[in-house]
């Protein structure tokens, strides 16, 4: 018997950036590839990869990245 696959709800919580937030975690949430890439400047890493440790190993802040990247999370919801 087939399973339905059931959508899960993101509550706004989820759509924080915080430090043990991937590339992923922002793919999911249809960010778009290219406009990551346009905010970091960079190809897009390992999607696994969290986005405080791409932070640390570019040696900038992790709010230099976060802040850029929940600009294009909250422009989701409009």
């Amino acid at each position: 018997m087939k399973e339905k696959l059931l959508h899960k709800k993101i509550d706004n919580s989820e759509k924080t950036i915080h430090g043990n937030t991937t590339f992923k975690e922002l793919l999911d949430l249809e960010v778009k590839k290219k406009d990551i890439e346009k905010t970091i400047s960079d190809k897009l890493p390992d999607s696994n990869m969290l986005i405080k440790e791409y932070a640390t190993t570019k040696t900038v802040g992790f709010g230099s990245i976060k802040e850029p990247l929940q600009k294009l999370v909250d422009a989701l919801e409009k």
